[in-house]
C-alpha cells in the first residue's frame, strides 16, 4: 500500500511528495540499520564496546521509530492526520537519524587507525549520497538529514590540524556541496515529474470523466432513439386506435345527438305541458274561494298558500313562509288547545292519512270566523311524515245559514204541533157550535136558557177564530188578508 486510505483520490503536490517519501523510506531505514551494524562490526576491535553498542542501539531505535511511522502511515493511523502532519513526523525522525550518524564523530576522536577512519568516512559519505535518492523529493528533509550527519565530521577533520585531515575535510566540503547540489537538482526534477504526473492524472481523470460522459450520452441517445421508436410505434398504434375510436365515437355521437334532439323535443313538450299544467293549477287555485296550502313536515316549512288562504286568515303569505306555526296563534282560545292536541297526535300517528278540523279563528282585524280544515298527511316509504297538504274553507256564512235553517225547522215543528192541536180542537168546536145552533132553534125567544146558549155559541166562535189563526200559522189554512187602511 503506497499511501494512506484517507488521502484524496486526486492528491496535491505536497501530498504526492509525502507519498513518495514514505514509499522510499523503507530502503533508507534498512540501509541505516545495516550500515550501523557493519560499521560497528568493523570498528569492534578498535573502539570501546560500550559506547559502540550504545551508538548502534540508538540508531536502531531511531530506525525502529521510523519503521513504525511508515507502518502507521500505510495503515492510515490516525486517519485524522494531514499530509503536513506526516511530513512533520518524517522530518523529526529523519533529523534524529542524521544526528545519530553525526554522533559517530566520537569514534574519530579516539585516534583509531587510518584504515578504520577511511571506512567510517566512506560509510558516512555513502549514507549522505544515498539520502539524495531517498530524501531529495523533499529538499528541507534532505538538509535536516545531511547537514547534522556531515558537519560534526567536517568540523573534527578541520580542527584536528593534520594535513591529511585537512585534505579530507576539504574533499568532504566539496562532497557535501556536490551532494546538496545534486539533491537540489534531483528535487527539481522530481517536483517537475510529480507536477507532470499530477497533470497526467488530472488529464486522465478528465478524459475518463469525459469518456464516461460521452458513453452515458451515447447510451442516453441510444435509449432515446429506442424510446422514440417505441413511442412512434405506440403513436402509430394509438393513431390507428384513435381513428377507430373517433369513427365509433362519431357514430355514437350521431346516435346520441338524435336521442338528445328527441329528448329536447320531449322535454319541450313536457315543459310546455308542465307550464300549461302549472298555469291551469295557478288559475284554479288563484280563483278558488277555498285556501290551498302545501307544507314540509321536517323541518316545518310552508311551501305554498294561494290568495284565498291569505283572504281567509287576513294575513299575507310571507308571514306563513316565515313562521310555519303562525296559524296556531290565531285559533280561538276556546278551540286552540283541542285543535293543537288533535293535530299533533295525528302527525305523530304513523297510520294517519286524513284529518278534518273544525274550529274558530280570530283574525287580525278582530273578526271571528269558522274554519273547516281538510288535511292530507303524506308519508315516506319508511313511515315517516314527509309533507302535508290541505284545503282551508271559511264556513262562517254556512254556519249562519245552518243556524237559520235549524231555527226554521224548530218553528216548523212548532207550527206542525200547533196545526195538529188546532185541527183536533176545531173538530171539537164544530160539534159545540153545531149543537149550540140547534139549541137556539129549539128554544123560544123568551126562554131564559137562550142567553146561556148564545154565550156558549159566541165563546165557540172565538175559539174557532183562534183555531183558524193556529191553522194559518201552521200553513194548513189559507189566510184572508184584510185591509187595515181607513178612509
Amino acid at each position: 500500500m503506497d499511501r494512506p486510505s484517507h488521502t484524496d483520490p486526486a492528491p496535491d503536490l505536497h501530498t504526492l511528495q509525502v507519498q513518495v517519501l514514505y514509499r522510499n523510506m523503507p530502503t533508507g531505514v534498512l540501509a541505516s540499520a545495516i550500515n550501523a551494524a557493519v560499521l560497528a562490526a568493523v570498528e569492534w576491535s578498535v573502539v570501546p564496546h560500550t559506547p559502540l553498542l550504545l551508538w548502534v542501539v540508538g540508531l536502531w531505535m531511531v530506525a525502529a521509530a521510523r519503521a513504525l511511522l511508515i507502518v502507521n502511515y500505510r495503515r492510515a493511523l490516525p486517519v485524522s492526520w494531514s499530509s503536513a502532519d506526516w511530513h512533520r513526523w518524517m522530518l523529526v525522525t529523519t533529523s534524529m537519524a542524521g544526528f545519530g550518524w553525526g554522533s559517530s564523530v566520537y569514534f574519530l576522536t579516539l585516534d583509531i587507525p587510518l584504515p578504520y577512519e577511511l571506512v567510517q568516512l566512506f560509510v558516512l559519505g555513502g549514507m549522505t549520497a544515498g539520502a539524495v535518492s531517498v530524501l531529495s523529493v523533499s529538499f528541507p528533509l534532505f538538509l535536516w538529514y545531511a547537514v547534522p550527519l556531515t558537519l560534526p565530521i567536517l568540523g573534527h577533520l578541520f580542527l584536528s590540524g593534520h594535513e591529511f585531515h585537512l585534505i579530507m575535510g576539504g574533499m568532504g566540503v566539496l562532497f557535501l556541496l556536490a551532494t546538496i547540489h545534486s539533491a537540489w537538482n534531483f528535487n527539481r526534477v522530481l517536483l517537475s515529474s510529480m507536477r507532470l504526473q499530477l497533470e497526467k492524472v488530472a488529464l486522465a481523470r478528465s478524459l475518463t470523466t469525459r469518456t464516461e460522459a460521452v458513453e452515458r450520452l451515447n447510451q442516453d441517445i441510444t435509449k432515446e432513439i429506442h424510446d422514440r421508436r417505441v413511442i412512434e410505434e405506440q403513436l402509430r398504434t394509438a393513431q390507428t386506435d384513435l381513428e377507430q375510436r373517433i369513427t365509433e365515437r362519431t357514430a355514437d355521437l350521431a346516435q346520441a345527438n338524435a336521442r338528445l334532439q328527441n329528448e329536447v323535443r320531449e322535454h319541450r313538450r313536457t315543459e310546455g305541458a308542465r307550464l300549461s299544467s302549472e298555469k291551469r293549477f295557478n288559475y284554479l287555485t288563484d280563483n278558488l274561494n277555498q285556501g290551498v296550502w302545501f307544507a314540509q313536515a321536517n323541518p316545518p316549512q310552508v311551501l305554498y298558500v294561494n290568495p284565498a288562504f291569505e283572504r281567509i286568515w287576513g294575513l299575507p303569505a310571507a308571514r306563513f313562509y316565515e313562521n310555519p306555526k303562525l296559524w296556531r296563534d290565531f285559533i280561538h282560545p276556546d278551540h286552540q288547545q283541542v285543535v293543537s292536541e288533535v293535530y299533533d297526535a295525528e302527525i305523530a300517528n304513523p297510520t294517519g292519512r286524513d284529518l278534518h278540523l273544525l274550529y274558530r279563528i280570530v283574525r287580525p282585524d278582530g273578526q271571528v270566523r269558522w274554519i273547516h280544515d281538510r288535511m292530507v298527511i303524506h308519508h315516506t316509504a319508511t313511515g315517516e311524515v314527509d309533507s302535508l297538504s290541505g284545503i282551508t274553507e271559511d264556513i262562517t256564512e254556512a254556519r249562519e245559514l245552518e243556524d237559520q235553517l235549524r231555527q226554521a225547522q224548530k218553528m216548523e215543528a212548532v207550527g206542525r204541533l200547533a196545526g195538529g192541536v188546532a185541527h183536533d180542537f176545531n173538530n171539537v168546536m164544530t160539534v159545540i157550535l153545531g149543537y149550540s145552533a140547534v139549541l137556539l132553534q129549539e128554544l123560544s125567544q123568551n126562554s131564559s136558557a137562550r142567553y146561556f146558549v148564545q154565550e156558549i155559541q159566541r165563546a165557540g166562535e172565538r175559539c174557532a177564530a183562534l183555531t183558524g189563526q193556529l191553522l194559518a200559522f201552521s200553513r194548513k189554512q189559507m189566510l184572508h188578508p184584510v185591509s187595515l187602511d181607513r178612509p
